[in-house]
C-alpha cells in the first residue's frame, strides 16, 4: 500500500491510495477541487477516474469535497464512504454509499478502514486509519484537527505513515492581516493545529520507522520551513529511530509514500 498527496492545504486537499498488489485500482480521500482540476491531477500521475473504485470524505468543507458531485455524476458506480452528517451536510444523493462513523471498520478489497471521531467545525467530521491487512502497513491522515487527545495519540503510535496537520504558526498569526474571525476560528478547538500544537501531538506517538508528512500548511499564516524546523526538531530530540519527517504541499504531489 502506498500514498500520494496531490494537494495539502487550504485551497484544495485530495489523496489517493494504492491497493498492495493492485496497480490498477486506487482510493481517492477526499476530492477539494472542480472536476476539471482532479482530471488533469491523475492524468499527471498517468491515472484515469475509472481506476479509482472508492472516494472516502473526510468532512463537507469545500476544499475536501468541491468535485464530488460532479464525480458521481460522470462515475455513478464509484462508491462514496461518508460520515451520515457529512452526506447530510452536502445533500448528497448518491446510491453507492457506504455510511461510517467514528471508530468503525470497513473493508475495501484489502484495505481496513477506520473512522477516527475529530475536532473540527464540520457536522461529524472523521480522520481515517488505512490499514493493509497484507503489509500490515498503517496510514494515518490527521488533517483538519482544532484539538486532539490520549486517544489519538495512542492510535498515531501504530501507525506508520502520519499527515499531520500543521496548520498555521503562533508568531506569524500574531503579525497577520487577515480577518480577526478568520484567525479566531484557526485557533479554536474547532478549528486546526498550529505548529506547537502538532508539535505537542508528534512528542507523544513519535515511535521507530515512522514517516512523519506535515500537512495542511497555511500559505497565509504559516511557512513550510518554520513547520519543518519545529517537527524536525521534535524527532531529532526523541528517543525514536530512523523517523523521515517530509512535508506536503498545495497543488504539489508529494510522489508515493511506501
Amino acid at each position: 500500500m502506498k500514498i500520494n498527496a496531490l494537494s495539502t492545504g487550504s485551497c484544495g486537499n485530495c489523496f489517493l491510495l494504492n491497493l498492495e498488489n493492485n496497480e490498477e485500482k486506487f482510493i481517492m480521500v477526499d476530492c477539494g477541487f472542480s472536476f476539471k482540476q482532479l482530471n488533469k491531477m491523475l492524468e499527471n500521475e498517468e491515472i484515469l477516474f475509472s481506476q479509482i473504485s472508492h472516494l472516502i470524505i473526510t468532512h463537507e468543507h469545500i476544499d475536501h469535497v468541491k468535485g464530488l458531485k460532479q464525480i458521481i455524476k460522470q462515475y455513478p458506480d464509484i462508491t462514496v464512504i461518508i460520515s451520515k452528517g457529512t452526506f447530510q451536510a452536502i445533500s448528497l444523493n448518491h446510491k453507492n454509499t457506504i455510511f461510517i462513523k467514528s471508530n468503525q471498520k470497513i473493508i475495501i478489497n484489502n484495505i481496513e478502514v477506520t473512522g477516527i471521531e475529530k475536532n473540527h467545525d464540520g457536522i461529524e467530521p472523521l480522520s481515517y486509519i488505512l490499514y493493509d491487512l497484507i503489509s500490515k502497513k498503517k496510514i494515518a491522515i490527521f488533517n483538519d484537527l482544532g484539538d486532539y487527545n490520549i486517544v489519538h495519540s495512542n492510535i498515531l503510535k501504530q501507525c506508520d505513515i502520519i499527515f499531520l496537520e500543521c496548520n498555521y504558526d503562533d508568531s506569524l498569526i500574531k503579525t497577520s492581516q487577515m480577518h480577526y474571525s478568520y484567525l479566531q476560528r484557526l485557533q479554536s478547538p474547532l478549528g486546526h493545529l498550529s505548529n506547537s500544537q502538532a508539535a505537542n501531538l508528534c512528542s507523544s506517538f513519535i515511535s521507530d520507522n515512522q514517516i512523519i508528512i506535515l500537512s495542511h500548511i497555511s500559505e497565509n499564516v504559516n511557512s513550510y520551513f518554520i513547520a519543518y524546523e519545529k517537527i524536525n526538531s521534535i524527532v531529532k530530540s526523541s528517543k525514536a529511530k530512523n523517523v523521515k519527517v517530509l512535508t506536503s504541499f498545495q497543488l504539489h504531489p508529494t510522489g508515493w509514500i511506501e
